[in-house]
């Protein structure tokens, strides 16, 4: 990898981390087994069996704690304190071969970035009770995880009365 492709790859990364972790170490992880990508060398111990395993398993605790609405305001405050400095380590990781300034600086990137989207989607989550409203396939339901990365752009969008997404808000000025 190019040290440009290595920064998108780690900025990407770095976003999917903080929304999550878990999925995204699963994720780098499972396409580096399949080569369907290569990651950095110093990356590539993502494709472990015994990392692919805890990654799936924590994935799917936090798959059962986003379930349960307490429990979910306590995980993301935790995961506040993890998911950043497990991006930054990841980004440090990538860039092996460059000079430590610069590995330093890509981690404080993605560090940011991670922190950025985690904030990002612990702001515009609402209680379970409110994302099932209108029998719509919100965040407590189980699609609402498996979605998240490519709905997350039409979730800030949505309707804020619509409970998570389900239904967008129609601009004014426009025939039904």
């Amino acid at each position: 990898m190019s040290p440009l492709q290595t920064l998108g790859f780690t900025l990407g990364t770095s976003f999917a981390s903080g929304l999550n972790l878990y999925a995204t170490i699963l994720s780098a992880g499972l396409l580096q087994r399949f080569s369907v990508i290569t990651l950095p060398p110093s990356l590539q111990v993502l494709a472990h069996p015994v990392v692919l395993a805890l990654a799936l398993l924590l994935f799917v605790v936090e798959f059962v704690a986003d379930k349960v609405p307490l429990v979910d305001s306590v995980w993301d405050a935790v995961h506040t304190f993890i998911r950043p400095p497990a991006a930054a380590i990841l980004s440090y990781s990538a860039f092996g071969g460059v000079p430590e300034p610069w590995k330093i600086g890509a981690a404080l990137l993605a560090g940011s970035v991670a922190l950025t989207s985690h904030a990002a989607k612990a702001s515009i989550g609402t209680p379970a009770p409110h994302r099932c409203r209108g029998g719509g396939a919100g965040g407590a339901g189980g699609a609402g995880d498996l979605e998240a990365v490519p709905v997350f752009p039409v979730r800030a969008a949505a309707d804020p009365h619509s409970g998570g997404g389900e239904r967008l808000s129609r601009p004014t000025g426009y025939a039904a």
